[in-house]
């Protein structure tokens, strides 16, 4: 088994060792109820309401992919909605693309999230700021401000570059 960089032993066998129930629930438990339904129609209420009677095939599928025997092409797919930001739309910027997949599909990268959040502090820099459980975007301004200040106390000179993504997204072939 070849193991990651920065990563133990101990780290690489949580991380390739098969899935749990009680990993499974957790993911279930932790994930949001009121979210729109995929392509199959199921709702997370469904799988929540229904857990005693649907969890061991869960784990079952869960197994499966750990065996890498899952056809996990029929479970990732999802279908793209235009969803109006604003009331009477009528130009796409005031559309925001969403994906509707499927909640099984969720509820595996739910569990394989949770497993590597486990050894995540070990594998990104600790100047990875975005995507951060815990942090939020606003926390990014108050770095620049501060740095700003204590240039401006300190007689620095430097140099900030901002990056505007804003229409990264907005494209569609």
């Amino acid at each position: 088994m070849e193991e990651l960089e920065g990563l133990g032993h101990e780290d690489n066998i949580l991380l390739t060792r098969p899935f749990t129930m009680t990993e499974l629930e957790e993911a279930v438990r932790e994930m949001k109820t009121n979210t729109a339904p995929g392509p199959d129609g199921f709702l997370t209420s469904f799988f929540k309401n229904f857990w005693g009677q649907v969890r061991d095939i869960i784990l079952e599928m869960l197994q499966l992919l750990h065996r890498g025997q899952l056809d996990i092409a029929r479970l990732n797919y999802g279908i793209i909605v235009l969803l109006p930001k604003i009331n009477g739309a009528n130009q796409i910027k005031q559309f925001r693309l969403i994906c509707l997949l499927n909640v099984i599909y969720k509820i595996i990268t739910k569990v394989l999230t949770l497993k590597l959040n486990t050894v995540i502090n070990k594998i990104i820099s600790e100047a990875q700021t975005a995507f951060i459980s815990g942090w939020y975007i606003l926390d990014e301004v108050l770095i620049v401000h501060e740095t700003l200040h204590e240039w401006s106390v300190r007689k620095k000179k430097g140099i900030i570059l901002k990056l505007d993504f804003e229409k990264a997204y907005d494209k569609v072939n």
